[in-house]
């Protein structure tokens, strides 16, 4: 008989455990041993907690509440060193900013998470709608640190704020309301949505080599996590095929799509050429139920980051060929050209580059009804 754990395995509660892993998607198996043939001991859900135990091949070993231990696959769930919130070990390194000086920020979407630490798997202090303001004493890793009424702090998305001090004019406040309201409407498309992120490469598989030395498989992770963090903060339910520096096959990314049911698969890629001169972001599609996926995508992707539009193209891809989910392959400009190199491995850029596959998922989504 399965059993059910509904409740949550807290970090305070195993103070003795130096790793954990934080569960990413709902009702995960827990097997007797480390492979899909083993039989079922336990389900897990989104958010629990539990110690890490050991790793083998692409599953992990945790330790549940009952004194059993079970295995889980390592593409659903993330581990936590040392006790810290739970983030991808690939996940973009904070960034602080020494010159940041205090400001007030401007909440812009009702229900905006704030959060115990910057990420958005972590605690979840309070919640505040659009018109709230606060004052920012730090900006780390694209989300700000801000003082609470209760004098502790906590963090908030940059993505879900704006200037306080720049919409004090009454032809930017109905600007921003405008385009808040449109936000407010996508990013409700986008909750209980079933993403898969696919980093492209990994591992043993650099991908290309950019002209100035930049390997894809580690900017492919960078612009996932994120993608990811932005696409679960609006309420969907994301995973990515990869969370770490790891070789993962073709048919697995493909299996994950749809043993996951995904109402959408997103495979990141970076371009290359011998032509050093040739710049541009493509997106493609393989089968015709996945165009107007690839159309949306592709439009806001060139109108957030301005990059070179090369278009919307058919792609005989793996990824895309064998997927029975609605998928796309983008590729985010090309490493072989010098200059555009510089470009899409700058911080701006990848922000811009999530926001606007973000930002086409969602009119996808909101398309659809």
């Amino acid at each position: 008989m399965m059993l059910c754990l509904p409740f949550i395995y807290s970090i305070d509660s195993v103070e003795a455990a130096s790793t954990t892993v934080t569960v990413n998607t709902d009702n995960l198996n827990v097997r007797s041993g480390p492979s899909l043939t083993d039989d079922y001991i336990a389900s897990v859900h989104m958010g629990e907690e539990y110690p890490y135990v050991k790793k083998e091949g692409e599953w992990i070993q945790i330790s549940l509440p009952n004194g059993e231990d079970g295995w889980v696959a390592d593409y659903l769930v993330l581990v936590n060193e040392n006790g810290d919130e739970a983030v991808s070990s690939d996940a973009v390194q904070p960034n602080n900013e020494s010159t940041f000086s205090s400001k007030q920020i401007q909440i812009s979407h009702n229900g905006t998470n704030i959060r115990k630490n910057p990420n958005t798997l972590s605690t979840i202090l309070a919640r505040a709608n659009q018109g709230d303001t606060f004052e920012a004493v730090a900006f780390e890793n694209d989300w700000y640190e801000i003082k609470l009424q209760n004098g502790l702090t906590g963090y908030v998305a940059g993505w879900l704020v704006m200037d306080a001090e720049k919409g004090t004019q009454s032809e930017n406040v109905q600007t921003s309301t405008s385009e808040n309201s449109e936000q407010v409407g996508l990013e409700q498309s986008l909750q209980g949505k079933k993403i898969v992120i696919d980093p492209g490469h990994g591992g043993k598989d650099n991908g290309t080599t950019g002209a100035n030395g930049t390997l894809e498989k580690n900017i492919t992770i960078e612009t996932a996590t994120r993608l990811y963090n932005k696409l679960k903060d609006a309420g969907a339910e994301v995973i990515l095929t990869r969370y770490h520096d790891q070789y993962i096959s073709l048919p697995t990314r493909v299996s994950i799509s749809r043993n996951f049911d995904a109402d959408a698969f997103i495979s990141i890629h970076y371009d290359s050429t011998k032509n050093q001169q040739v710049d541009g972001a493509t997106t493609y599609f393989y089968h015709p139920w996945q165009k107007e996926l690839a159309i949306n995508v592709h439009s806001s992707l060139v109108n957030e980051t301005n990059i070179g539009d090369r278009g919307v193209r058919k792609g005989n891809y793996y990824v895309i060929r064998e997927n029975s989910q609605k998928a796309v392959l983008v590729e985010l400009g090309f490493l072989s050209n010098p200059s555009e190199e510089l470009v899409v491995t700058s911080k701006q850029y990848q922000i811009l580059a999530a926001t606007g596959i973000y930002e086409g998922l969602a009119r996808y989504f909101k398309n659809q009804y």
